[in-house]
């Protein structure tokens, strides 16, 4: 029976140990991996940050060499006299590879061509200009209408070749005074060559293609884009990887190119392990005070009984050895004991006068 007893305790403190551990591992899961899905998703939208950055940053590096190109007395003069020797002397193959330049275009003030050439910067050498740049070259355009000498239009298009970074400039004085001769058009193709260069830049996994391809955006979206914002989400894919994407927008402020990047989910990755270890060690050390506090719980019914067993030792001694009458009475002065001196001393029997 006892051992009955001493194994029911111990089935009682595993089963609560047992319940504890899995309300601390609920709680985990409740309170401490979504903080740190949390950190993972701000650190996943950190590194789609910096891809956009990168890219803000060519293009306004783009946008500030067109600028000096376009505010140059040899420009202005060109325009209107179209004297080779600007072309010779000014853009051989060399000036597109260190300005990294698919398209040159110079415009005069009425939107006709004065002198247009395309590159091809991996091969190095020239190539004709791309056939849908076009239908984005119309006296309308926004790349040809330069009313004020400070105007300036930076951005990406989207053609059917590939997406672009784009830049116009109004072509004025070196002294960047009018009246406005023309425009100068730089365009730099967004290559799988860029792609990776960008990739490498930021040190991520990175992929560009048209965001018409799967890009599900909600109105909310859209009006960031519309506004010229870049919009950012991350999905996770799996266990393992985690997705983030940007939305960049065209001159027109439609969704032009959707960027999208892959990393691994460290982050994720040790919040589990580190739920792991706490569970273990509150495991552990719920075990091993459930273990000590039954042990403790064990040896005090035992040192409980041998003193209650010690006790009635001693009364039954006192009640037969001693040479006194020893009784005890209720409040009513009723006999509740009679020892065997108060029977041969009161010649009554315990059984005679009990009650």
């Amino acid at each position: 029976m006892v051992l009955i007893r001493i194994r029911s305790r111990w089935l009682v403190a595993a089963g609560a140990v047992a319940a504890l551990v899995g309300l601390v591992a609920a709680a985990a899961q409740l309170f401490f991996l979504p903080s740190f899905a949390a950190i993972e998703r701000a650190d996943t939208l950190q590194h789609i940050q910096r891809v956009t950055d990168a890219l803000r940053d060519d293009l306004r590096e783009l946008e500030r060499q067109a600028a000096d190109w376009a505010a140059w007395d040899d420009t202005y003069a060109f325009v209107t006299t179209r004297d080779p020797t600007y072309v010779t002397s000014n853009l051989p193959n060399a000036t597109y590879a260190d300005l990294r330049l698919n398209l040159f275009l110079l415009y005069d003030r009425t939107a006709r061509l004065v002198y247009g050439r395309g590159f091809d910067l991996e091969s190095g050498r020239q190539r004709g200009l791309p056939p849908s740049i076009d239908s984005h070259l119309t006296p309308q355009s926004p790349l040809l209408r330069h009313l004020t000498v400070d105007s300036s239009v930076a951005g990406l298009l989207l053609l059917p070749e590939g997406p672009m970074l784009v830049v116009s400039r109004p072509i004025l004085t070196s002294e960047r005074q009018g009246p406005i001769r023309g425009t100068l058009i730089w365009g730099r193709f967004l290559s799988r060559w860029e792609i990776r260069r960008l990739g490498e830049l930021t040190q991520v996994d990175l992929s560009a293609a048209p965001a018409s391809n799967g890009a599900r955006l909600s109105p909310a979206d859209l009006e960031v884009t519309h506004r010229g914002g870049i919009v950012r989400h991350v999905e996770p894919v799996d266990r393992h990887w985690i997705a983030a994407v940007a939305v960049v927008p065209d001159i027109y402020r439609q969704p032009g190119l959707l960027l999208r990047i892959v990393v691994e989910r460290d982050i994720m990755a040790q919040g589990r392990r580190t739920v792991v270890y706490f569970l273990l060690s509150f495991a552990v050390a719920a075990a091993l005070a459930a273990a000590i506090s039954t042990m403790l719980f064990d040896k005090l019914t035992a040192s409980r009984r041998a003193w209650l067993r010690s006790e009635h030792q001693y009364q039954t001694l006192v009640q037969i050895a001693s040479p006194l009458a020893i009784l005890t009475l209720d409040r009513e002065g009723r006999v509740l004991s009679w020892n065997a001196a108060a029977e041969r001393i009161f010649g009554w029997t315990a059984e005679e006068v009990a009650g």
